[in-house]
Order: C-alpha cells, then structure tokens, then sequence
C-alpha cells in the first residue's frame, strides 16, 4: 500500500504544479492583454485629439484670412482718393468690395463724418432712397474706429432689420492740404466704410470648411461670450455661454469643468483641447482664438467625439471574452484530465477487466475533449476570417487616404499656376501705371502724391503674392520629385556679384537700415574665379532667398558678408592624399539677431519662421535646390554671439 500512496502523492502535486503554472500564465496573459489594450485605447484618443487640434487650427486660419482679407478691402476703399474725397465714383468701388468677399459679407456700407448713411453696396435705388442718410453715429461700428482712428472688429450686433451680425470697420481721413489720408495731427476724420456679415452667413462659412469625412462639429463665440454658430444645436446661437439660460440647460455632471473650459477659451489666447466624458461618451474639444493685429474676434471650437476609441474598445472586449472562454475549456479540459487520472490510480488494484473498462471509458472522454478542441479551433478560424476582413477594410481607407493626398497636391499645383498668371499681369500693369505716372508728374494737375506710394504699394504686394505662388509652386514640385534643373557651366564669382549688385538696388530695407553688403573675395589682391555646373536662376534663387533672409534679421547700419572658398575631400585609408571631390563654399554671415533656437533645429523644414513676415519656406526650398546640385546647406550662429552664418557648398566644375 506504500507504493500506491506514493504514486498517488506524487501525481497530486505534479497537477497542482500544472495547475498552478496555467493560472500563474493565464494572470501574465491578462495583464499583458490589459496593458496591450489600454495602450490601443490611449493611441486612438491620442489620434481623435491631433485630429481636432489640426483641424481647429487650419480652420480657424482660413477665418483670419479670409475676415483679413475683408479688412483690407476696407482700407483700400478708406484710402481711394474718391471715398475721401467724398466723391460718388466710390460707389462702384464698394459694390467691388461687397463683390469680391460676398462669400462671407452681406454689404459694404459708407458712413459720412455725423455718422449718417452715403451708400450701402448692391442697392436699387428705391431701396436707396430709404435708407440714405440714416443717423448710425450711435453704433459702436462707428464711434470706436472715430475715436481710436483704428480698424474696429464688433461683436454680434442686432441692425435694423432684426439681423444679428458682425462688423468691420475702418476709419476714413483727409489731409485738408495735401488730400491724402494721415494719421498727423491735421488730418479729418471724414466717415467710416464698414462691413456687415450676417452670424447665419458666418455659420455656412465655416461648416463648409469642415470636411464630412471628419465626424465632428463645429462651434464659434464671439469676444463677449454670445454663441455665434453651432452645428449641433442651433436653437443655442445667440446665447451667452455663462448666462442663466445657457447655463441652465447644461448638465450639473460638467457643469464645473466645461464652465472652467469656456472661461479658458474666451481669457487665455491660445489654443488648447480637452477631453470630456458624459454618459459614457468621450469627446475631445479643441479650440483656438480668432484674432487680427491683436484685436480678438472670437473662439473657434471643434468637437471630436472618439468613435474611433470606442469602436477599439467593442473589439478588446470581444477578445477578453473569447480568451475567457478559452480559460473556462482548458480549466475543464485539465480538471477532466486530473480526475481521470486520480481516479486510474486509485484503481490500479482492482481486475484487469475492470482497468479496461476504465481505459475505454478514459478514450471516450478523450473523444469528447478532442471535440471540444476541434469546435474551439473552428471559433478561432472564424475569429481569424474577422481579423482578415478588419484588416482589409483598413487597407481600403489607406488607399483612399493616398488617393487623396493625390487630389490635394493637384489642387495645390493647378492654384498655384493659375495664380501665377493674374500675379504676373498685376506687376506689369503696375509698372506700366508707375511708368505713365513718372512721365506725367512733371504736370501738377496730374500728379498725386499719394498715386505713387499707392501704385508702389500695389507693385510690391503682387511681387510678395507672386513670390509666395511661386515658392508653393517650387514645394509642390520638390515633394512631387519633379524639380527640373537646367545646368550649365556658371562663374560662381560674376553671379554672386550680380546677385548683391540686383538687391541693393531693389530691397528697399537696405537704403531704410543703412545696412552694407559686400563681396569679401573682391577686396583680395589676387581673385580665384570659381565655376561651377548649376541652373542659373535656381542659383540666384538660392543666393537672393540667404542674402533677403540676412537683410530681414540684421539692424540699423549692420553689415552683410559674403565669401567664396574651396576645400578638398581626401580618401582615408591610404599613405598618399587623394583629392576625390572639390567643393566651393559660399557663406552668407550677418551681424544681427541670429537664429532663435526654438526653429534651429528645423530650420529648413517647411514653415519654420520666428518672422512675422514671410512663410518658412525659402529655406526648405534654398536647401532641396543645393542638395539637388549634389552640395548641402546648414546654418549656425557666429561664435561672437552677434548674427549668424549660412553656408552651402556646390562641387567645382
């Protein structure tokens, strides 16, 4: 009986062993199943957040430029010789005002000096006759830019006619001696022009700038906290955000917290998101302040609602209630398996007959088990068949993404060219004008003071609108990998001198600064001339882009200095010195702010500017123009703390 015993002992604790590993495992597994779905849990949020912070940015700058857009309409009709001038020719330059940013304004209007109806844009005349000379001195549209002789941004104003909108003003003065608008003490305040843009007409503004592929709404308040538009509740539009009615209809679970969002959003200015939870659903609210020249116009909001991380969380639970079922069946599998064989061991004394029977009886429910292990591994090929199609329908959405992205950089390439063309024919007219105005300014009737400076003003913002078509253009060729060289053999020396000789003459921030620019190699008693094989405007581009970037970072009577040398490249692993590669290098130093280092490390990634002039994207394009001519480009400050030295090297024909 003493073997028996032992046996049976021994048995006993080898499936307590087993039992225990499987448990110990099965935990492990959990675990390592808990943190692997948090983590996807996490990353799909994480996404949902990003996605709302891009999306609330891009359409919060198309608002800017679209309501800066309308601004500057204004102030072009403000300093239109006809408008202070009083004269009713301006008329037609109001209606073209109303024309040109009717997608988002309902009319232009010109208010006289007492604040009384001239014209309104787009009218007939019975409904002219109606309104004209309407006393308007009252409304802050008027008041606030008399006053402060600034452009004036309102918050939502009910008109006349029981509309609720939105108004842009913009003073109008006149020099009594000279008639030319001033801000000098003898100028006239004369009227006012203004913008109206209805708050349903804003709405449609921006919910068509929502993608619909993208399931979120959108919402926007102005400065004083009036809900100007939402896409999920328009019964909501006009309400204060922190007046009783709102406030009532909010529920008490994130009463605190969202009334905490909102006084962030309308006091702090910048952009932020949040994540709310409400009956569980979570939510990721991103906003961002709507501004121009520092005055605020209001918050645009964007709600994301994390579908995405929910529809994750079905798929996590459905495998931890699979792999639970596979827990229950192997428990059961084991328990059988111990029973059967406690129960064998205790009856190794009796017959041999009655062994065999329990020997079938063993097979049997060994049959059975294998049955349960069978239906197991047919759920597990279905829950495979899922996988598959799951991962096919993400292939799909890959697809579109990059279909996509094909369309958005054609629409990129056909605007830019298409602007190409009116920018081009804006500066040869302008010239044209400048040209007729120099010849005809000897006669003092013809001539204007402020003609010029207005034609020049016209000049220099469509050569800007020109310069930036061209650089998209450039991106867009650069990331399509179609940027075309045309190379030919170049005097590097001649063309550096060409290129200071042409911007001293046309950047107008040298003569302003007193600034000096200067070709060291030419002061030297003995000249190397350097030639190199590249396309020649890509060239200048390149060299212009550095020397304009140093004149824009450098102060009053600083001193710009550009040098050429060369170095050689020698293979190592031998005794003797082998030139392998030779090099000129161009260096471009400066003597004023240098590089800030917050964009140092980006500094010619795309849109990568500390300047509140310009787009970040000369140097991306200065940088892939000399790496395509096979050379490379960087940038440091100067070791004396003053400026900075940008250097880019070509090989030497």
């Amino acid at each position: 009986m003493d073997r028996p015993s032992y046996r049976n002992y021994t048995t006993t604790a080898v499936l307590l062993i087993i039992g225990i590993s499987a448990v110990l495992l099965g935990i492990a597994f959990n675990i390592y199943q808990n943190s692997l779905s948090n983590e996807l849990l996490n990353q799909a949020a994480t996404d949902v957040r990003s996605n709302a912070e891009i999306e609330v940015h891009t359409i919060s700058e198309i608002l800017e430029r679209s309501v800066d857009a309308v601004t500057d309409n204004l102030e072009l009709i403000a300093e239109a010789p006809s408008i202070r001038n009083n004269d009713t020719s301006a008329l037609d330059l109001i209606n073209l005002g109303q024309d040109i940013s009717a997608n988002l304004t309902d009319f232009y209007m010109w208010l006289d000096a007492e604040g009384k109806i001239v014209w309104i844009s787009n009218l007939n005349e019975s409904n002219y006759q109606r309104y004209k000379g309407t006393d308007l001195s009252y409304r802050e549209y008027f008041s606030v830019p008399k006053e402060t002789s600034e452009a004036y941004y309102s918050s939502a104003i009910d008109s006349n006619d029981n509309i609720s909108r939105l108004y842009i003003s913009y003073p109008i003065f006149n020099d009594s001696n000279t008639g030319s608008a001033s801000s000098s003490g003898n100028a006239q305040f004369v009227g006012i022009v203004t913008a109206g843009i209805r708050i349903d007409r804003l709405g449609d503004f921006l919910q068509s700038t929502v993608p619909e592929k993208y399931n979120s709404s959108i919402g926007f308040i102005d400065k004083d906290g009036t809900i100007l538009y939402t896409s999920t509740n328009h019964s909501l539009i006009g309400l204060n955000v922190l007046g009783e009615e709102f406030q009532s209809i909010m529920p008490l679970q994130v009463n605190e917290f969202f009334n905490r969002l909102l006084r962030d959003s309308l006091t702090i200015p910048t952009a932020n998101v949040y994540d709310v939870a409400y009956q569980g659903n979570t939510a990721s609210i991103a906003y961002k302040p709507v501004s121009l020249e520092n005055n605020s116009i209001g918050t645009l909001y964007i709600t994301a609602s994390h579908n995405l991380a929910e529809n994750v969380q079905k798929l996590i639970n459905q495998q931890i209630s699979f792999s639970f079922v596979i827990y229950i069946v192997i428990a059961a599998i084991a328990l059988g398996f111990a029973f059967v064989v406690l129960t064998s061991n205790r009856r190794l004394h009796t017959a041999l007959e009655s062994k065999t029977y329990e020997l079938r009886k063993t097979i049997d429910k060994l049959r059975a088990s294998n049955d349960i292990l069978t239906s197991t591994d047919r759920s597990l090929k279905d829950k495979q068949a899922q996988l598959t199609t799951i991962n096919k329908e993400l292939l799909e959405a890959y697809e579109q993404l990059k279909v996509h992205e094909r369309m958005q950089q054609d629409f990129i390439n056909i605007a830019a060219h298409e602007l190409r063309t009116p920018t081009q024919s804006i500066v040869g007219y302008t010239e044209l004008l400048q040209h007729d105005y120099n010849l005809n300014k000897q006669n003092p009737i013809d001539s204007d003071p402020s003609t010029q400076d207005s034609l020049e003003a016209l000049r220099r913002n469509a050569i800007r609108l020109k310069n930036l078509t061209n650089d998209i253009l450039d991106v867009s060729r650069i990331e399509a990998g179609t940027l075309r060289l045309n190379k030919e053999r170049i005097n590097l020396n001649e063309k550096i001198r060409n290129v200071v000789k042409d911007i001293s003459n046309t950047n107008l921030q040298v003569a302003e600064k007193g600034l000096t620019i200067q070709f060291l190699n030419d002061k030297e008693n003995v000249v190397i001339e350097y030639y190199v094989n590249a396309d020649k405007s890509r060239l200048f581009q390149v060299l212009s882009n550095l020397i304009n970037n140093a004149i824009k970072f450098t102060g009053i009577n600083g001193v710009i200095s550009i040098t050429l040398d060369k170095t050689e490249y020698s293979m190592s692993g031998n005794s003797n010195t082998v030139k392998e590669n030779e090099y000129a290098f161009v260096r471009v130093k400066d003597n004023g702010s240098g590089i800030d280092p917050e964009i140092q490390s980006r500094l010619f990634s795309k849109f990568a500017t500390k300047s509140d002039i310009g787009t970040g994207l000369g140097l991306f394009i200065a940088k892939s123009i000399i790496e395509a001519h096979g050379g490379k480009i960087f940038a440091e400050n100067n070791s004396d703390g003053r400026g900075a030295t940008f250097t880019f090297s070509l090989p030497i024909d």
